[in-house]
C-alpha cells in the first residue's frame, strides 16, 4: 500500500517536469495557465495582506488581553496574599503554575472551539436519533401502504378479469348467435320463397340469392358443425327454387318475344320487308333491360356454384335456340331471294350475300350483348349456323364456275372487301364469319387453280393458230401504217406552228419508245395474252407458294407457244421474221411478268429479272455506257454480253425464259451472220478446219476453197450480201422492236460479229497469202467494214419488203456448202 501511494506522489511530482513531464501541456495551454496564475497572485496577494492584517491585529490584542489578564490574576492572587513565595520552590512552583496557567490561556480557544464541536456532536447524535425514529416510522409507513397498494390492485385486476370474462362471453354469444343464424335462414327462406308476390326482379330476390350464397358458403366452409351437410342440401335445393323461377321467367320472355316478332298470320318475317328489323330485333329489345339486369345478377355469381354456370347456360341455349328458330327461316328467305335475283352473276351475289351475312352478324353480336354482359360459347355455335347458311349458298355457284375472270373477282371479294375492309377491322365479332369466309375463299382458289391448269392446257398449250395470228410481218406493217396516217392526221391538225417535214420524217413517225402500236395489248400472239391475264388474275387470288408453282406452268406453256408460233413462222415466212417475233415477245412476257414481284420458281426453274437487271446495270456502269434503257433493254444488253460470267449466271439461277430469250438471240445473230457474210463465214469454216486438221500447210494453196480467186469471190459476194441485205435486217429489227435502243442493243454483236470474221479473215490473209495474192483478193480490212456498217446504220430504211421479197431466206451463197467440209 505505501509503494502504491508513494508511485503516486512521484507521479504527481512528475507531472508537470521541465524535463519529461507526464501530462504535457500544449503551448497554448501552458499560455492560459500562466495568464490564469498572474491573475490569481494578484488577488490572492490583496487579500492575504487584508486577512493577515486583520488576524494579527485581532491576535495581537486578544492575546495582550489574555495574557494581562492571566498576568493580573496569577499576580492578583500572589498580591492577595494567597500565594506566597517564600522559598526558591515555591517560586518555581509558582512559575511552573504561571507558566501552566499561561500555556492554558493560550489553549483556551482551542478548547473552546473543542467544547463547541462536542457540543455540535451531541445536537448530531440526537438529531440522528431523531432521523432514526422517523425512518423507522416511513418505513412502517411504507409497508402499510404496499400493503393497501397490493390489495387495491388485486381488487383492480379482479375488475379488469371480470371485465374481461364479460366481454368474452358477449363475443361467445354474438358468435353463437351469428352461427346460428345461418341455420335459423332457411325455414325464413323457404317461408319467402314460397310467397306467390315474390319477383324475380325485386331486391328480395336479390336478397334471398345473396343469403343462399352466404349460408351454403358458410356450411361448407365449417364442415365440423353438426347437420352442416343436411343444411347444404336444404339451402341448395333453396337455390335451385329459386333459380328454376329465373330459368322459367327468361324462357317466357323469349318465348313472348318471338310470339310479338311473327308477323299476324304466324309467319316468320324476312329481311326485305321493310318492318323486319323492328320486329326481328325491336321486339326482343324492349325486354332487353329487365333481362340484362337479372342475367348480370347471375353472371356475377356465376363463379359461386355450379348451379349458377347451369342457369346461365341454359339461358344461353334459350336466348339462342328461340333467335334461330326466328332467325333461320327469315335469312334463308333472304339468301333465296339473293339467288333468284343474282342467278347469273356470281360476284354480285357473293358481295351481297356477304354483306348481309356480315350485317346479321353485327346485329346479332350487339343484341346478344344486350341481353348478357358474358361471352358465351354458344354464341359461336349460333353465329356459325348463320354464316353456315352464306357457306350453303355460295360452295354450289363456286364450283360450278368455270371463268377464270369470276373465280379471281370473288378471290377479290372474300379477300379484300370482306377479310380487309370489315373483319380485321372487328375480328372478335365476326370471328365465325371469318372462319367461313375463309373456307369460301379456299374453295373459291382451289377452283381457280383447277380451272387455270385447264385453261393452260386448252387456251395455251392447246391453241391453234389462225392465219391472222402469225401475219408477221403483215400486221406491223399495218400498224405502222395506221399509226403514220394518225401521225398525219395529228400534224394537219397542228397547223402551220410545225414543220410538215419534220413531222412526216420516220423517226418522229414512230418514236421508238415500245409504245407503237404494234406494241398495244391487243398486237400480242394470244397465247401470250392469255398467259399473262392468267397470272394476273392468279397473282392476286392465291398465295405466293401456290402462285410460284402455277406461274411456272404457265410460263412455261407461254414459252411453249411462243416457240411454237416462231417454227411456223420460219416455216411460212422468213427465218429473221420468226426470230424477232420470238424476241418480241419474249421481251413482252418478260417486262409484264416484272410487277408481280415472285421468284416463279419450282424446284429448279425461276424467273427473277431483279438481279439480271441489277447486273446489267452495273456492268454498264462498269464499262463507261450509261444508258436510259428500259428493263427489257437492259435485260438485253445483259444477255448479249457474251461473257463468261453472264453465262454462268444463268446457269446458276435457271431463269426458263431468260435462257430462252439468250438462246433465240443467239440464234438471232448467228444467223444474221450468215444472211449478211455467209460466203466469208463458209471460207473461215473450212479453212479452220483444214488448219485443225493439218500440220503441214504445203498444200493450202492446193486447196479448191484456198484458191485467190475463189477467196476473191467470197470476199465480193459478202460485201454485195452485206450492201443489199443490211437494210432489210435493219428494217425488221425497226418493224418488230419499235426502240432505237433496243435495236442497237441487238444488232451491235450482230455488227461485232461481222466485224471479227473480217478480222480473222485479215489474219488468214496475211499468215497464209503473200501481198500480191492479197492484192488480187482484195478484202476489205475491219476498220472499214465497221465504218461501212456505222454508215448504214444511219440511214434508217423506210420499207424494203421488195428487197425482203428478192433476198432469199437461205444464206448459202457459196459454191460449196458448209456441211460438206470435212
Amino acid at each position: 500500500m505505501e509503494t502504491e501511494e508513494r508511485e503516486v506522489w512521484e507521479n504527481l511530482a512528475e507531472w508537470d517536469n521541465l524535463e519529461n513531464p507526464l501530462a504535457p501541456l500544449t503551448e497554448e495551454q501552458q499560455k492560459t495557465i500562466l495568464e490564469l496564475a498572474a491573475i490569481c497572485d494578484q488577488k490572492l496577494s490583496v487579500e492575504d495582506e487584508s486577512t493577515e492584517s486583520k488576524t494579527s491585529t485581532l491576535s495581537q490584542s486578544d492575546a495582550k488581553r489574555n495574557a494581562d489578564t492571566t498576568i493580573l490574576d496569577s499576580f492578583a492572587s500572589l498580591m492577595s496574599g494567597e500565594k506566597k513565595i517564600e522559598s526558591s520552590q515555591q517560586f518555581y512552583q509558582w512559575y511552573s503554575e504561571l507558566e501552566w496557567e499561561m500555556l492554558q490561556e493560550e489553549d483556551a480557544e482551542y478548547r473552546a472551539y473543542l467544547a463547541q464541536l462536542e457540543k455540535h456532536q451531541g445536537d448530531c447524535q440526537e438529531m440522528l436519533q431523531q432521523v432514526t425514529g422517523t425512518l423507522d416510522k416511513l418505513s412502517k409507513l411504507n409497508s402499510q401502504y404496499g400493503f393497501v397498494s397490493n390489495k387495491t390492485t388485486s381488487l383492480h385486476e379482479a375488475c379488469e378479469q371480470m371485465l374481461i370474462d364479460q366481454t368474452k362471453l358477449s363475443n361467445l354469444a354474438d358468435e353463437l348467435e351469428n352461427k346460428i343464424s345461418y341455420f335459423l335462414e332457411y325455414e325464413k327462406i323457404q317461408s319467402q320463397l314460397s310467397s306467390p308476390t315474390l319477383s324475380v326482379h325485386g331486391e328480395l330476390f336479390r336478397n334471398i340469392l345473396d343469403r343462399l350464397d352466404k349460408c351454403i358458403d358458410y356450411m361448407q366452409s365449417h364442415p365440423q358443425y353438426r347437420e352442416t351437410s343436411t343444411y347444404v342440401t336444404k339451402y341448395r335445393v333453396c337455390l335451385n327454387t329459386a333459380l328454376s323461377s329465373v330459368r322459367g321467367w327468361v324462357l317466357q320472355a323469349l318465348e313472348q318475344c318471338v310470339q310479338q316478332a311473327k308477323k299476324p298470320d304466324g309467319s316468320t318475317p324476312t329481311t326485305g320487308e321493310s318492318y323486319a328489323f323492328t320486329l326481328l330485333y325491336g321486339k326482343f329489345r324492349l325486354h332487353a333491360d329487365k333481362m340484362k339486369q337479372l342475367m348480370t345478377d347471375i353472371e356475377q355469381r356465376h363463379e359461386k356454384g355450379p348451379e349458377y354456370e347451369q342457369l346461365l347456360s341454359d339461358c344461353h341455349a334459350a336466348y339462342f335456340s328461340q333467335r334461330l328458330l326466328l332467325l333461320r327461316p327469315s335469312v334463308v328467305a333472304s339468301l333465296t331471294d339473293l339467288s333468284t335475283t343474282y342467278v347469273r352473276d356470281h360476284c354480285t351475289l357473293s358481295r351481297c350475300a356477304c354483306t348481309f351475312i356480315l350485317r346479321i352478324c353485327h346485329d346479332e353480336w350487339q343484341l346478344y350483348h344486350q341481353f348478357f354482359g358474358l361471352k358465351s360459347e354458344l354464341l359461336e355455335d349460333y353465329m356459325d349456323q348463320l354464316c353456315g347458311l352464306l357457306y350453303d349458298l355460295l360452295r354450289p355457284h363456286i364450283i360450278h364456275s368455270n371463268h377464270l375472270e369470276t373465280l379471281a373477282e370473288l378471290c377479290f371479294i372474300l379477300r379484300v372487301e370482306m377479310i380487309d375492309e370489315h373483319i380485321n377491322n372487328n375480328p372478335e365479332q365476326l370471328s365465325a364469319f371469318h372462319r367461313v369466309v375463309l373456307q369460301l375463299l379456299s374453295d373459291v382458289q382451289e377452283r381457280l387453280v383447277y380451272r387455270a391448269h385447264i385453261y393452260v392446257q386448252n387456251d395455251i398449250v392447246g391453241y391453234k393458230p389462225v392465219s391472222g395470228d402469225l401475219a408477221y410481218p403483215e400486221k406491223l406493217e399495218m400498224m405502222e401504217s395506221i399509226a403514220e396516217g394518225l401521225q398525219n392526221q395529228a400534224t394537219q391538225t397542228l397547223g402551220r406552228s410545225v414543220s410538215v417535214s419534220s413531222v412526216s420524217s420516220p423517226d418522229t413517225v414512230r418514236s421508238h419508245t415500245g409504245n407503237s402500236p404494234a406494241d398495244l395489248h391487243g398486237m400480242w400472239y394470244p397465247p401470250l395474252r392469255r398467259a399473262l391475264l392468267c397470272l394476273s388474275k392468279l397473282y392476286r387470288s392465291v398465295d405466293r407458294s401456290t402462285f410460284q408453282g402455277l406461274s411456272q406452268e404457265v410460263l412455261a406453256a407461254a414459252c411453249a407457244a411462243l416457240a411454237n408460233a416462231a417454227a411456223q413462222i420460219m416455216t411460212n415466212k422468213t427465218t429473221i421474221d420468226a426470230h424477232l417475233f420470238h424476241i418480241k415477245h419474249l421481251l413482252i412476257l418478260r417486262e409484264q411478268i416484272a410487277p408481280f414481284q415472285v421468284d416463279f420458281a419450282v424446284k429448279e426453274m425461276s424467273l427473277d429479272f431483279s438481279s439480271v437487271k441489277n447486273a446489267a446495270l452495273g456492268l454498264f456502269q462498269k464499262k463507261g455506257r450509261l444508258f436510259s434503257l428500259s428493263a427489257s433493254n437492259a435485260l438485253l444488253e445483259f444477255l448479249l454480253e457474251g461473257a463468261p460470267q453472264v453465262r454462268e449466271h444463268l446457269k446458276d439461277s435457271r431463269r426458263l425464259a431468260d435462257r430462252q430469250l439468250k438462246s433465240t438471240c443467239e440464234a438471232f445473230i448467228d444467223y444474221c451472220g450468215d444472211f449478211l457474210i455467209g460466203p466469208i463465214r463458209v471460207y473461215l469454216a473450212k479453212m479452220n478446219a483444214y488448219l485443225k486438221n493439218n500440220t503441214d500447210l504445203t498444200g493450202l494453196k492446193q486447196q479448191t476453197f484456198a484458191q485467190p480467186d475463189v477467196v476473191q469471190n467470197y470476199s465480193s459476194e459478202s460485201q454485195k450480201y452485206l450492201r443489199t441485205r443490211l437494210p432489210v435486217v435493219q428494217r425488221s429489227l425497226q418493224l418488230y422492236l419499235a426502240n432505237r435502243e433496243t435495236e442497237f442493243i441487238l444488232f451491235r454483236p450482230v455488227k461485232n460479229l461481222i466485224v471479227a470474221s473480217f478480222q480473222q479473215l485479215h489474219q488468214i490473209l496475211v499468215t497464209h497469202y503473200s501481198e500480191e495474192e492479197r492484192g488480187l483478193i482484195a478484202a476489205p480490212s475491219p476498220e472499214h467494214i465497221s465504218i461501212l456498217l456505222s454508215a448504214m446504220l444511219l440511214k434508217r430504211p423506210e420499207s424494203v419488203s421488195a428487197e425482203r421479197e428478192k433476198t432469199p431466206d437461205s444464206p448459202s451463197p457459196a459454191k460449196e456448202p458448209i456441211q460438206n467440209i470435212s
